[in-house]
Formats: structure tokens, C-alpha cells, sequence
């Protein structure tokens, strides 16, 4: 089976390294992944101007555009015979209402609407480092588990892995609808994005069972 790759970091980064890893366990793929670092910008589409492909090495290629562009363009124009489209893997949680202001997630959502089975993953790295190490063993069993799930249009997945992947079990659970407080700090009439979190979290739901040390998988409808 043929996979579509993107990321909202870069092909260099550590995320895209381990779920390049991951999926070789499963089939051939190729990889479009934006030039530059596209962490945060949401469903952002370039229309005004053109976007250039470039080859970096075989199977990865760069488009100076967002995931989401990287998706229109590398399943409809350039490798329209993926079933599957993959993005991450994201150095930062996107859990509950992260899910709109994440280009990770928005790359999965538009392929969603453009009719492919899609994934969106992310490590919570919280303020430590991220264990790449430990995260390509624990998500082959999570994408066995998906890919053997029935097809359902106009809906795509969303998983999120722990801090310590190593020791977590996956679970299927809903989206975190709690709002979310976002930090800036403050200088003169400058200021600077500090992060962003949840209020409150609920029982049962992506929030808290991630941060219970659980890998959380989530089917979003569109």
C-alpha cells in the first residue's frame, strides 16, 4: 500500500525521521513536507501566489507552502494513488481544542475532505524532551489498530502519545471540548505567544487520559 506523508515541522525533523520508521513497517510512502516550519498556522491555504516543489532525496520532497497545501497538492497533482495520509510526527501534544490551531491536525483534516482515510499524530512533550527513542515501537501497534478499523467518510484520526510512551496503552476516547487559555507576555505595546492550555479537562476524554499516561486515539468528524 502506497502512503502520503507530510508534517507541519520539516522532513529533518525527529518526528518525521520516527513516523518515516514507523510506516516502513507497512508499505512504500513519499513524503511532501513544507520547507519551513509550519507549527500553529491551522488549515492555512497559499493562494496567491505559486508554490515550488523541490526533491531533497529520493521518496522526500519540500513545498514552500503549509501541510495543507502540501495535502492538495501531493494527493490530488503529484501521488494521487495514496490511500492513506499521514502527518506528524508532532513535537507537542494536540489534544482537545488544539485541534484547530494545529497544521498537524489540519493536514489530516484536509485530506479527510478530499475523501482519503487520514492521520494526524503528536508526542506531548510537556517541558521535558520529547523520548523519540521510544515512540516508533509504540506506534506500529497503534496504526495496526487503525488501518484494520471500517472505512467512515468525512472523518479521520487523531493521536497523541504521552510523555513517556514507553510505558503507556492506547485507548479510543473523544475530543476535549474544555476551553483553552492562551498565554502571551507583555511588553509595552509587543507581545509574544507563551503557549496555550487547557482551562479545565474532563473525565475520560483526550486531555486527561493523556496526561494519565495514555496514548489517545481520537476518530474527528468533518
Amino acid at each position: 500500500m502506497e502512503y502520503f506523508l507530510t508534517t507541519a515541522a520539516t522532513y529533518k525533523s525527529p518526528g518525521a525521521k520516527a513516523l518515516i520508521e514507523a510506516i516502513s513497517h507497512f508499505g512504500s510512502w513519499h513524503m511532501l513536507a513544507p520547507r519551513v516550519s509550519s507549527k500553529f498556522s491551522s488549515h492555512r491555504l497559499t493562494v496567491h501566489r505559486n508554490l515550488t516543489m523541490n526533491e531533497i532525496i529520493p521518496l522526500i520532497f519540500t513545498l514552500d507552502g503549509t501541510p495543507a497545501d502540501c495535502v492538495r497538492i501531493g494527493t490530488r497533482l503529484w501521488n494521487p494513488e495514496s490511500k492513506w495520509v499521514i502527518a506528524g510526527i508532532n513535537g507537542g501534544s494536540n489534544l482537545g481544542l488544539e485541534i484547530y490551531t494545529s497544521a498537524t491536525v489540519a493536514a489530516a483534516r484536509e485530506a479527510a475532505m478530499l475523501g482519503f482515510q487520514a492521520i494526524a499524530i503528536s508526542l506531548d512533550i510537556g517541558q521535558g524532551r520529547a523520548r523519540w527513542g521510544q515512540v516508533v515501537n509504540k506506534l506500529i501497534p497503534v496504526l495496526k489498530y487503525i488501518f484494520a478499523q471500517s472505512i467512515v467518510e468525512n472523518s479521520f484520526w487523531n493521536v497523541n502519545l504521552p510523555q513517556r510512551p514507553e510505558k503507556a496503552e492506547m485507548v479510543i476516547c473523544p475530543v476535549d471540548k474544555s476551553p483553552l487559555k492562551s498565554d502571551y507576555e507583555r511588553e509595552g505595546k509587543k507581545f509574544r505567544f507563551r503557549g496555550q492550555r487547557h482551562k479545565t479537562s474532563v473525565e475520560g476524554r483526550d486531555v486527561a487520559l493523556c496526561a494519565a499516561n495514555k496514548i489517545t486515539i481520537s476518530r474527528i468528524n468533518i
